[in-house]
């Protein structure tokens, strides 16, 4: 982005920068929930299998990708 000396340019590149960084956000926020849900249903196979290490190991990981998404919303 430059500045233009033109202020209605330079509020077209803001907007355009904002929707460009909404855009990938909203990527990375659909990216994050689709992997906590693959995850999620890999608690439930472990789970039935009685592998508790991982189910636990999982379980820590969705709680730090539930905490990120938290802090990630607006």
């Amino acid at each position: 982005m430059t500045c233009t000396n033109d202020p209605s340019k330079d509020l077209e590149q803001v907007l355009r920068m904002y929707e460009h960084t909404k855009n990938e956000r909203d990527i990375l926020q659909n990216i994050v929930s689709e992997t906590i849900h693959y995850l999620v249903k890999q608690v439930v196979l472990y789970e039935s299998e009685g592998c508790d290490r991982e189910v636990k190991v999982l379980n820590d990981v969705i709680n730090n990708m539930k905490d990120i998404e938290k802090e990630n919303k607006i």
